[in-house]
């Protein structure tokens, strides 16, 4: 990138004219220059056209060697003053005059090298841009220094003036080459230009005032009011310096306000970019949300279950809760005395007597997995009208009313909606629940529809052999309950009149204690049964949960009896 930049650079100097024309100025006087230097060091033994470097790195070099060649000479100096003055005092007097006697030449001759070198690397980002436009330009200002070198080396003495100067301009030297990277501007050019061109100018006025004697030196000053060639020189450097910075500094503001700019709109493009995402993602949500319901309805078509929730007499908790109430409640008053009494006289289900029951609250309190099976009757009498329902019905939708309102999972299935009692085959309470607790997670038919299927094929499901048929059913409903988060959501299961299956209801007890104890944790199964329809005993029921292994809670034999 830097390459490119500079290449670029270059191109723009070879089309500016006046960029171009300032450094050829200063590329005049280069050899006239040469020659006043060389007569100044004519009692030197020096040839300035061999000495002279014109890279960055033969400067450096130089100002290395000249460094080296000061250290040698004055450690040996050190070493001879050491051997013959005394520790203490003999070594203030030497450092007092190397401040102030003959040593201070030595130290002023460092100084100058050391300020030269860092003037070095601050004038270098100039040179090399203005280079671009070619090498004699790089030659000339690497060159104008090395004169200087040469001559501060050997006519330096005690003269501090150009090390003052040059210490004091390398620090107001900005980055110009990476100015010039980030401000690619003609403006900037010509300064950059207008400030190589004074430095030469610089060095070759300081090499002039080197090559003059102290006196010379003062008489140049007299002669030459205000101020010396150096003075005015160093003055001119520091104006384009300062008009770098104002030029470049205004540029920065500009910059800054388009780079403002430029982010507000990417800003802008972002939150449409994001907007566009999330209706991406909205959509993804709602195409999948389809597929996973189009899948489950094909499941559902399967299982024959074609109405759900409020749709079905089976699954609607509010019209099981009414039809209850209107067979077990009091009549009005308009109804004979005698009947109103005889109602009146028997106990009622509860959200009070259920949450009272031992069993229940086991149940519902239990950390895992449980079956609880209620069994009992309810005499004709204590109902209105002609009807087979039991007053344990009422437990169950009060279970379901506080479960779901606890933010629970519960599928919910009545074998026995209508007034009067009619067989239900098992196969299509399952079914029921199957589809109900697949509404909660449909993307598990995403991989598994195929699965699912084949377990409820007909030929499995309506087995002849009735154990072979539930081991079927209840493989399906196991095997679902595997894929259910249970861990995070815990799912609940009641099924009220059970005793309405068609089926051995011992079968079905049992394997519904099976699939409590099989299963992992989270699934809790609650089944309500008349005691006057089922085909089993209390005594079958309580050898089933011997061997439940503490699965299975039950309250048998739980009647509705008058309570006066």
């Amino acid at each position: 990138m830097y390459l490119d930049s500079k290449l670029r650079f270059a191109i723009l100097w070879l089309y500016s004219s006046e960029a171009l024309s300032i450094a050829k100025a200063a590329l005049k006087e280069e050899e006239d220059v040469k020659r006043r230097v060389q007569d100044v060091l004519r009692n030197e033994q020096i040839n300035v056209n061999d000495e002279v470097s014109c890279t960055k790195e033969g400067v450096k070099n130089q100002i290395l060697r000249m460094q080296h060649r000061e250290h040698r000479i004055n450690s040996l100096k050190e070493i001879t003053a050491i051997e013959l003055e005394e520790a203490g005092a003999e070594k203030d007097k030497w450092d007092n005059q190397r401040q102030h006697g003959h040593r201070k030449g030595a130290a002023s001759l460092q100084r100058f090298l050391n300020n030269l070198s860092g003037f070095l690397e601050a004038y270098s980002g100039v040179v090399e841009v203005v280079r671009c436009a070619g090498a004699q330009y790089g030659d000339a200002g690497y060159g104008a220094l090395s004169l200087l070198l040469i001559v501060g080396v050997y006519k330096t003495k005690n003269d501090e003036k150009i090390a003052d100067a040059l210490a004091e301009l390398k620090e107001s030297f900005p980055r110009l080459n990476l100015m010039t990277e980030v401000y690619p501007e003609e403006r900037v050019e010509l300064l950059v230009a207008e400030t190589y061109k004074e430095v030469i100018s610089f060095a070759r006025e300081a090499a002039d005032y080197f090559g003059l004697s102290s006196g010379r030196r003062l008489l140049t000053a007299i002669a030459k009011p205000p101020r010396l060639g150096v003075d005015i020189a160093t003055e001119r450097i520091h104006k384009r310096l300062a008009q770098v910075n104002a030029e470049t500094s205004s540029l920065l503001h500009r910059n800054v306000k388009n780079i403002e700019q430029e982010m507000k709109n990417i800003q802008e493009q972002n939150k449409k970019l994001q907007q566009t995402l999330r209706n991406m993602q909205e959509e993804a949500v709602r195409k999948q949300a389809q597929d996973d319901q189009r899948r489950l309805d094909e499941f559902r078509g399967i299982l024959g279950v074609f109405q759900e929730g409020e749709e079905c007499q089976h699954t609607n908790i509010q019209a099981c809760k009414m039809l209850l109430g209107e067979a077990f409640s009091p009549p009005p008053p308009s109804s004979s005395f005698f009947q109103s009494n005889r109602l009146s006289g028997y106990t009622q289900m509860t959200a009070e007597v259920l949450s009272t029951e031992q069993a229940y609250q086991s149940w519902k309190q239990c950390p895992g997995s449980s079956f609880l099976l209620l069994s009992g009757k309810s005499p004709s009498e204590a109902q209105v009208g002609n009807t087979t329902y039991c007053w344990l019905s009422y437990a169950a939708i009060l279970a379901v009313e506080q479960l779901r309102n606890e933010g629970k999972r519960v599928a919910y299935y009545c074998c026995h909606p209508q007034a009067r009692a009619t067989e239900v085959p098992i196969q299509t309470a399952i079914s029921h629940l199957l589809a109900q607790l697949l509404s909660w997670q449909p993307e598990i038919l995403q991989d598994k529809l195929h699965h699912f299927q084949t377990l409820v094929q007909k030929d499995r499901w309506h087995h002849e052999n009735e154990k072979k048929a539930l081991e079927a059913i209840f493989e399906t409903l196991k095997e679902l309950l595997k894929h259910l988060k249970l861990e995070e959501y815990p799912t609940y299961i009641i099924i009220d009149r059970a005793d309405q299956c068609k089926c051995r209801h011992r079968y079905l007890i049992e394997w519904f204690s099976r699939l409590a104890c099989e299963s992992a944790s989270g699934v809790k199964i609650m089944v309500v049964m008349d005691s006057k329809f089922w085909n089993t005993d209390t005594f079958s029921c309580e050898d089933v949960r011997e061997d439940s292994k503490g699965f299975m809670l039950c309250k048998l034999d739980w009647d509705q009896r008058r309570h006066f």
